[in-house]
């Protein structure tokens, strides 16, 4: 799946729709106009996202989730290397299986190198479904 940046920020009845837990100075770092790949979807349930399905994908050397709402669909094919997980509060991700070890997320934030080389296998395997 890939997306193109609509807006860099929620306007004010996206905000609404967010819900009252959405963070509000977050700043995602997002280019207007810019495609990004995909690499999961979650719903999350009154997170610092609010109530929302957000994306992930990498932008600046970090692994960043924001809003779908700010973007559109540019190619609506999903990943085959996803896996459906659903939590206790009844949110649910859609990310590769390597997303989901324990402290992976930690790991490549830290720049921990066998991270960073998994993340980038995975990367290039998502990213080869669209060429």
């Amino acid at each position: 799946m890939k997306i193109a940046c609509t807006a860099s920020y929620p306007n004010e009845n996206q905000l609404r729709e967010l819900g009252d837990n959405f963070y509000k100075v977050q700043d995602f770092g997002l280019i207007v106009g810019k495609e990004y790949l995909v690499l999961g979807l979650s719903y999350d349930i009154d997170s610092c996202w609010g109530n929302a399905i957000t994306v992930s994908f990498f932008e600046d050397d970090h692994l960043v989730r924001a809003p779908i709402i700010l973007f559109s669909i540019t190619d609506p094919r999903v990943s085959r290397h996803w896996e459906a997980r659903k939590a206790e509060d009844g949110s649910l991700s859609l990310w590769p299986a390597l997303f989901y070890e324990d402290f992976f997320h930690d790991r490549l934030s830290d720049y921990e190198q066998e991270a960073r080389e998994a993340f980038h296998k995975v990367y290039l395997l998502l990213d080869n479904e669209y060429t």
